[in-house]
C-alpha cells in the first residue's frame, strides 16, 4: 500500500546544516537545521521550525489501529531544538559519572561492568523515569531547558523525515530504538491538545506511558509515524532523544 501523504507546513523554511559557534547564541531565530551543543559531552541538537501537520493516521491506512485517530491538525507556534539522534552510551556516562544516572555498565549484583557497550550505540533498557532524570540532569548543567519531546512534536519530525519536506537533519527517528516521549496513554485523540504540548492528564491506564518509532525487532506497521507504542517504566528495547526550549 502506498504511505498517505500528510504535508508538513514549515513557517521557518531557511535550512542551515553547519554547527553553531555559540551554543548560547540559538534562538527561536536560528535557522530551522542549525546543530548545536551545549557542553562538549551534550547530545547534539537541531533546531526544528515552527509549523503544523495532520497527526494520526485515516481509518484506511494499512495497519492503523484506533488509538492512532482520529486525525487532527496540530499547530507548533514556535521552533524548538530536538536530539540529532538518540541518546548514545557515551553521552550517558557522563550522567553517570557525575551521579544523575543509572550506571548500564554494571552489574546490579557484582558493581562491576559485565559488558561495556561501544560509546555510539543508543542506550536501551531505559525506564521512563530515567530518561526524564537525564533530561533533567542536562537542564541542570547547562542551564537550559531540556525535556523529552511531546508525542506530537516527534510524529512532526518524523512525517517530515518520511515526507517531501525537510527532514531537519535527524537521525534514527524509525527502527533503531524506541523511543519514549512525555505523554501518556490515551485510547484515542480526543481531547488531545492542538498545539503540540504534552498530554499527561486523564490518562487510558495509569502508569502507561508512550514510545515512538519501532526498535530493529519491530514490523513494518510498527515503523509507521503514525504508531503508537507504549509500556510501565521499562522496556528492553526503548532508548530515547531529549527535547529542548528555544528562547526569544
Amino acid at each position: 500500500m502506498k504511505w498517505m501523504s500528510v504535508a508538513v507546513t514549515a513557517l521557518c523554511t531557511s535550512m542551515g546544516g553547519g554547527l553553531s559557534a555559540q551554543a548560547a547564541e540559538i534562538t527561536i531565530a536560528t535557522p530551522a537545521g542549525a546543530v548545536f551543543a551545549d557542553c562538549q559531552d551534550c547530545p547534539p541538537m537541531v533546531v526544528v521550525p515552527a509549523g503544523r501537520f495532520l497527526m494520526g493516521s485515516p481509518p484506511e491506512e494499512a495497519g492503523r489501529e484506533a488509538c492512532e485517530g482520529p486525525q487532527h491538525e496540530v499547530q507548533l507556534s514556535r521552533p524548538f531544538a530536538m536530539g540529532r539522534s538518540v541518546v548514545t552510551h557515551e553521552q550517558w556516562r557522563v550522567c553517570v559519572r557525575q551521579g544523575g544516572c543509572r550506571d548500564l555498565d554494571a552489574d546490579p549484583e557484582l558493581g562491576r561492568p559485565v559488558r561495556l557497550a561501544p560509546g555510539h550505540e543508543a542506550v536501551t533498557g531505559i525506564r521512563q523515569s530515567e530518561a526524564v532524570a537525564y533530561a533533567r540532569w542536562l537542564s541542570d548543567l547547562t542551564g537550559q531547558d531540556y525535556r523529552l519531546p511531546t508525542e506530537a512534536e516527534w510524529e512532526y519530525v518524523a512525517r517530515a523525515a518520511r515526507g517531501s519536506a525537510p527532514a531537519f537533519g535527524l537521525h534514527d527517528l524509525h527502527g533503531q530504538v524506541w523511543q519514549w516521549v512525555q505523554d501518556c496513554l490515551h485510547d484515542s485523540y480526543l481531547g488531545a491538545p492542538r498545539d503540540g504540548s504534552e498530554w499527561v492528564e486523564h490518562c487510558s491506564m495509569h502508569g502507561q506511558r508512550v514510545a515512538r518509532g519501532g526498535s530493529k525487532r519491530s514490523g513494518p506497521f510498527e515503523l509507521r509515524p503514525a504508531h503508537r507504542g507504549w509500556s510501565g517504566d521499562s522496556g528492553e528495547d526503548i532508548g530515547f532523544r531529549v527535547a529542548r526550549r528555544l528562547d526569544e
